[in-house]
């Protein structure tokens, strides 16, 4: 018998729990039941370019400028989670019991009596009290800020990119949402998605969905990304929502809905920037399923969908549904890997 009060039934699905899903049910229903909010630098940095592009005058409230070096390698690990337990320590346990949690978790070879003495030290103190100054917000370094303005710089003046990350904004025929919010049902499971900038053209009567994406590698190697990432779901996804949110809005009507696209920037600004169109093939794939060019089955978001209301019907996670009817009919999972 499902519980009714079992959160994995009313979870409203993104796009990063329909991808979380793709690579593991399991780690879908962990993620869900027990959420982690894992906050690499790589992420950080992009964040900051989203922020100061399409909401800027946030930066401050979201965002904290450390001016303290953050100690490096498990030091630095040691103290972020070190913040993190003391952020949820309700029961009052000493720093010493943290302490000693943290360190077993990281994974030191030196001895723990060592770290301690390490750890209180004036320096690493310094960075943990800035860290306690600054909960609810990212830390990001002045260099990493400094890489950040660089990037908007970029986005902001380059001859492709102008018009959707700057000139839009001063266009009186143009409407302009910033991290746009849309809610919609799709196949009676409910979906949200948060779109980084779409543009309204009351002139040509089009719409435009855009998301922003950095990365640490070459702008030409995003194909590789949109596959590995999932970002062809992301895409047709976020096409269906704004699809929804297009219905609400009666001055709207019989506008075009334009492609999903993609601009893309490095971190390191070697390349100019470069905007990546989904196709209307990749809208069809992305979300109904189908094959990459080489041949490689590639299962929409569609299906995904699908997948979650079994496992929510049967609360069974350990395994996948196609695998869990092979299992049933012939008592194995049949590989057929081949043409």
């Amino acid at each position: 018998m499902v519980d009714i009060n079992n959160p994995l039934l009313e979870h409203v699905m993104s796009v990063s729990s329909l991808n979380l899903f793709a690579k593991s049910p399991a780690a879908y229903r962990e993620h869900i039941l027990h959420p982690v909010r894992e906050e690499t630098t790589y992420f950080v940095k992009g964040s900051a370019v989203d922020c100061l592009i399409t909401e800027p005058g946030t930066f401050n409230d979201k965002f904290a400028l450390i001016k303290t070096t953050r100690p490096s390698g498990m030091m630095g690990d040691l103290c972020k989670l070190m913040h993190d337990y003391m952020q949820v320590n309700n029961d009052g346990l000493p720093v010493e019991t943290l302490f000693n949690v943290a360190f077993k978790k990281v994974g030191f070879k030196l001895k723990e009596e060592t770290v301690w003495k390490k750890y209180n030290t004036p320096e690493i103190q310094s960075y943990v009290n800035f860290l306690k100054n600054s909960i609810g917000k990212s830390v990001i370094t002045e260099y990493e800020y400094e890489q950040a303005l660089d990037v908007v710089g970029m986005l902001q003046n380059s001859e492709h990119t102008r018009y959707y990350m700057k000139d839009c904004t001063s266009n009186t025929m143009l409407d302009v949402y910033d991290q746009l919010k849309v809610d919609f049902i799709y196949n009676d499971v409910k979906c949200k998605g948060f779109l980084d900038r779409v543009i309204v053209d009351h002139h040509s009567k089009t719409i435009q969905p855009i998301d922003l994406k950095t990365t640490g590698k070459s702008v030409l190697e995003f194909r590789n990304s949109f596959m590995k990432f999932g970002y062809f779901r992301q895409g047709a996804f976020y096409q269906t929502g704004i699809k929804a949110w297009q219905s609400t809005q009666p001055e709207l009507d019989g506008y075009e809905l334009k492609n999903f696209m993609f601009i893309v920037a490095e971190m390191e600004c070697m390349h100019l920037p470069i905007i990546y169109r989904m196709s209307d093939n990749d809208l069809k794939v992305s979300e109904f399923g189908g094959f990459t060019q080489i041949g490689t089955p590639i299962k929409g978001f569609q299906q995904l969908i699908e997948e979650v209301k079994w496992h929510r019907q049967t609360d069974v996670w350990n395994m996948r549904a196609e695998d869990s009817a092979s299992i049933k009919d012939t008592g194995a999972v049949e590989l057929n890997m081949f043409k």
